[in-house]
This record gives structure tokens, sequence and C-alpha cells, in this order.
């Protein structure tokens, strides 16, 4: 029986004993029409429908009575248009048409419920006036399309935590765009306006003959990482090979550019070598080669005497959206709780590491617990590591437009307006550690506890939680915003002598 054979008896025998769907996987079934027949006895129930992976082109009317529906994926289909229909479900809060043939949005297409939206990889090369009316929309994905400008809309998206725009035909970056109040996370890379820098790639070039390639260690939406052995030293190593594909966040070449610019830091996953000449024609880039409680699944590992990590958080997930996740059995499998030291000195590493990312005139775009490589050994100094580069932007000489969308000179501000959006995102990540650190007793913890929390506040503009009076709360506002170099400095000092944070 084919996948969807299966599928179709599932639901029938489903429908036939009176049960209530709340969710369908109909990916890769070679489908080219919508089964409404097979769903419609569902309508009331289904929240879920995934239909990646088939040759849709087009959805049926009756779509609008499955009114319950919250999360719709249509990813690798043939869709040129996003259907009006789905603009009348009023409970839909994620859409994905991601790999499909769009040249349109229709403006009715798009329900105000609307919070992740997701339309990588088509031919748009505009928005309706409907995403500016997306008043609760946090995660926005428009990579790999054919915008030549940043569209409009986007400006009355107040709540837009999460942005991608890689791999477009941008000639300027907005100045709207780095005043938008909530947004943390961007990836700008692949377009116009990102283009001329300041610095020279640092790390040398290595052809493919100069390594043994061994176990395959794990795979991602764009690369695959191999065990290596480099010949010269016999030392093994981390090939992350990339396959050139289009991911949400930008593409092979980039990401590869910009980790041989930012170079080596002790809390980088600092790359020794580009790779090149592999058979396939692919790049990678040469890691050392980390040990990861996650992969560490070989009898062998059990007598390594290398230092162990474990990724600090989990990624966003559909309820979190933007946010992500720290479930009890991820925080439980450390071996020890996150003591507030621990807290501190992660911070204080992913702090020094962000500054030297953008000292060197880069963006790191993903800026997440997630991305975070934490030593795991009770007793030994703590150490964390900021890793993938796969969102990352270079901004060292980013061509910013007037409101009226004209490039004119970088004015100074602008660069400092990048790292403002990346410290925004630093600080939910200060806020995900403070919610989670095992609590002992005592003023002196209780007063590290309080400096952090007016740390996150000053990072995120917050002055009613930094405590600024009504009085001098327009200079609190105007107030320049902290660098990494000036968090990473803050974090060392109230390790050191823990005392509240000063006014940054």
């Amino acid at each position: 029986m084919s996948h969807f054979d299966i599928k179709r008896q599932e639901l029938a025998d489903a429908a036939s004993a009176g049960q209530s769907l709340t969710r369908a996987d109909f990916s890769n079934c070679q489908l080219s029409e919508f089964p409404l027949e097979l769903l419609w006895p569902f309508r009331e129930s289904l929240e879920f429908l995934n239909f990646g992976g088939n040759r849709l082109s087009s959805l049926p009317d009756e779509l609008a009575q499955f009114r319950r529906l919250r999360i719709l994926f249509f990813a690798g289909n043939a869709f040129e248009s996003v259907p009006s229909v789905i603009g009348q479900l009023p409970q839909l809060y994620m859409l994905s048409f991601k790999g499909n043939r769009l040249r349109v949005v229709p403006d009715d297409s798009l329900p105000p419920s609307l919070t992740w939206l997701i339309l990588t990889d088509n031919q748009l090369t505009e928005l309706p006036p409907a995403v500016g009316r997306l008043t609760g929309l946090r995660k926005l994905m428009l990579t790999g399309n054919q915008f030549e400008a940043v569209p409009e809309c986007i400006r009355s998206c107040r709540q837009l935590q999460l942005l991608r725009l890689s791999l477009n035909r941008i000639a300027a970056v907005p100045r709207w765009l780095l005043q938008m109040p909530q947004l943390a996370w961007l990836a700008f890379a692949g377009n116009p306006c990102f283009t001329a820098h300041d610095h020279d790639a640092v790390v040398p070039v290595l052809s493919i003959d100069a390594l043994q390639l061994g176990e395959k260690l794990g795979e991602g939406a764009s690369s695959t990482v191999y065990k290596a052995t480099r010949l010269t030293d016999g030392q093994e190593r981390a090939l992350k090979l990339y396959r050139g594909a289009v991911t949400s966040d930008g593409n092979a070449d980039d990401e590869i550019y910009a980790v041989s610019l930012v170079g080596g830091h002790d809390h980088l996953l600092s790359p020794e070598a580009v790779v090149r000449g592999h058979p396939s024609g692919n790049t990678g880039i040469l890691l050392p080669l980390v040990r990861t409680a996650e992969a560490d699944a070989a009898p062998q590992s059990s007598t390594d005497a290398s230092p162990l990590y474990r990724v600090l958080g989990l990624p966003p997930s559909f309820d979190s959206i933007t946010r992500d996740t720290f479930p009890a059995a991820h925080r439980a499998a450390f071996a020890a709780p996150w003591t507030l030291s621990f807290v501190l000195s992660t911070l204080a590493h992913v702090a020094e590491a962000a500054a030297h990312v953008h000292s060197r005139g880069v963006m790191h775009g993903d800026l997440y617990a997630h991305n975070v490589l934490v030593r795991d050994a009770p007793g030994a100094a703590n150490d964390a590591i900021l890793t993938d580069f796969g969102a990352a932007t270079l901004v060292g000489h980013a061509i910013i437009g007037d409101d009226a969308g004209e490039a004119t000179p970088q004015e100074p501000p602008a660069a400092a307006c990048f790292e403002a959006m990346e410290l925004r995102a630093f600080a939910h990540l200060v806020d995900d550690l403070l919610a989670h650190v095992a609590r002992g007793s005592g003023d002196d913890e209780q007063s590290h506890i309080d400096a952090l929390r007016r740390l996150h506040a000053q990072l995120l503009r917050d002055d009613a939680l930094v405590g600024a009076d009504a009085s001098d709360a327009d200079a609190a506002r105007d107030r320049p915003q902290p660098s990494f170099a000036a968090v990473a400095r803050t974090l060392r000092a109230l390790q050191a002598a823990a005392s509240p944070v000063a006014s940054l």
C-alpha cells in the first residue's frame, strides 16, 4: 500500500468509529488535489494539517468550514498564489508555503490571527497591506524571494521578533527596520545592501585530500557533519559539509564567508579551515571535534577523557514560537543544577563571543540557547561555546536607506543598531536562564538575581523595570544601548564582586 492509501484507511477507520481527530499528515503523498472527502468528517476538530511535499496548486472553498485549524503546512507544493480561503480560518496562527512558486499573496488570504508566517523560497516581489494588519505576527520568513526592498507593510508589525530576509535583491536597509521595537533575530545575508567589508578572511583554505573522512556525526537542513582526521597530525576534527540548499536562514556560501571573517575565539566553535575539493563540489568547514552528550552514544565514548558538552536549550516549539524551550527532562540530564554561578559564567562567555563577532562586522542572527554548548562537568570550570552561523549577516558596511527607500551612506549609529537588536536576543537568553536558575538562599544571591533582572530590563529598554522615575524616563530612553563588550564586563564584575549591575 502507498503512503496515501495507508492514510486514507486510517481516516476511514476513524470516521467509522466516530473518532474526533485533531491532526492529519498527508506529506509526500503525491497529491494533486486536496482530499476534502476524507477530511470532511473531521472539519470540526482538526487543528493541524501537513500537506508538505505534494503537487497541490489550489484549495477548495469548503476549507473555510475547518474553523478550528491552527497550523497549516503546504511546503514543497506548486502554489502560485496563497488561496484566499485561508483568510477565512479564524484560529490559524501558523502557515507555511515554503518552496512553492508563489508570485502573489492576495490581501484577503492572511487571517489576522497569524503569528508565524513562512514564505521562504518563492518568487515574491511584494507583500499585501494585510501583513501590516497582523498585529500579533512574531515570526516572518521571507528568505529566497525577489524583494528589491523590505516590504513597507512589515513596519506595522510591532510584535515582530524574528525576521528572515536573506537571499533577496534588497538594495538598502530602511531605517525603520532598525527601530522595530521587538525585533531580536534578523537574517539578511545575500542581499546587495550587505556587500563591502572591512575585514579579510582569517581562516585558511584546505584541500579535502588533506583529510580522511570517517563516520557521519549528524545532519541538518543544509549540511552533513562527518568525523575527519587531518593527515598531517592525526588529530580528529569535525567536517561540516554543505549541500548548497536554501534554508529559512540563508545559504551555505554566506555562512562560510561569515565564519571565515569571524575567525577564532575561546567561546566560539572556531573554524580551522575552509575545505574545498570534495567530489560533490560542495564546500565544508573544518571544526574542532566537540564531544556532546546528544551524540555520545558510541561505546568508546565512555573512556573518552575530552570534556563533555550539552546543548543549553532546545529550539522553539509551535507554542513558544520565537523562544527556546527548556523541558524539565532536558535540564535534569545535566550533571549539576543550573546554579547562579553557572548562569553568570554562561552569559559572560556568550557575551564575550558575541562581542568578538560584532567586532568583525558580523551579526550572528540566531543567538539562542539551542546554539550554545556548555560544559557538563560538576566541579570543573564552566565553558560555553556559541555555535551555528547559518543566519549570520555581514553588517559592517550596510547600505542604509531613508524612509523613502533611497540609499544613503551608513551613519555610525547603524552598526550600534544591529548590535542593539542582537542584544535584545541576548536579553531573552538572560530571561530564559533566570527562569530556571537553581535558587539558593541569602541576600547576596538575591542581589545577583535582581542585578541580572535589571540588566535584562536595560537591554530591552524597559525603563519601568530598570527603576527609572517618570521625571527621568526620557533621559533613560535616550541612553545609548550598551555593547556586548560592556555587558560582558558587567557580568564578569558581577561574578567577581557580587555587586548589583551598575547603569550601563
